[in-house]
């Protein structure tokens, strides 16, 4: 049987792990909707200093640059949004496509290889395309094998976060799934004539809803 607090001690299990603050980045994401790039700009300064190690936060701010002509910062912020954990693939092809336009096809292909690593996990096929085509016209490229687009700390800390995203949202499905098994077994019992039931199912709900609110951008 699933009590309360083996649902509470489940959820310590993820103090390796920060929660996302999505809210103040899709602010981001409208202000970019509304062409107020220079206020996008602005706000994503201000929460980058808050939060480093949100990379919504560094995606949307990729964007802003993107749209005001900024193409080395919004390298720079596509390279942050990657490493912190941002692993849709639209950042990954925004690089790609600005560095490959830039002609500098090592860190194309550089970029390619990273994401073909097991640790990575995913593929992007636009990403790895533009790595053959680089590889192609690598005579023509305006950089050298020994400039790197990531660090091998970066990398390393890329990886790592890629394993946590993994951990936390296995963590995520286990937790969801003891809560929602809790409350299927109390909407069994009589609630309609019982208070400690209703408080119970009360208490479980709102422990669903804040688990959704805190790590829902998970699924």
């Amino acid at each position: 049987m699933v009590n309360a607090s083996e649902i509470i001690d489940s959820q310590n299990d993820k103090d390796a792990f920060i929660e996302s603050s999505i809210p103040k980045a899709c602010l981001l994401g409208n202000l970019n909707f509304d062409k107020e790039y220079d206020k996008a700009i602005e706000e994503g300064k201000r929460i980058e200093a808050e939060y480093p190690n949100d990379y919504f936060e560094h995606c949307n701010l990729m964007v802003s640059y993107f749209k005001k002509g900024d193409v080395e910062n919004c390298n720079k912020e596509a390279k942050l949004a990657i490493i912190k954990g941002h692993h849709t693939g639209y950042c990954e092809n925004r690089l790609s496509i600005n560095l490959y336009k830039a002609r500098k096809y090592h860190q194309v292909i550089q970029l390619s290889e990273i994401e073909e690593n097991p640790r990575f996990g995913l593929f992007f096929d636009d990403v790895y395309k533009r790595k053959l085509r680089a590889q192609k016209h690598i005579d023509k490229a305006t950089d050298t094998k020994e400039e790197r687009l990531f660090t091998d700390e970066e990398i390393e800390e890329l990886y790592q976060n890629v394993e946590k995203q993994k951990a936390l949202h296995e963590w995520y499905i286990r937790i969801r799934s003891l809560i929602n098994e809790k409350l299927c077994k109390l909407k069994k019992k009589d609630w309609l004539n019982d208070k400690s039931v209703v408080e119970e199912m009360g208490f479980y709900t709102n422990e669903l809803i804040e688990l959704s609110r805190k790590y829902g951008y998970l699924c």
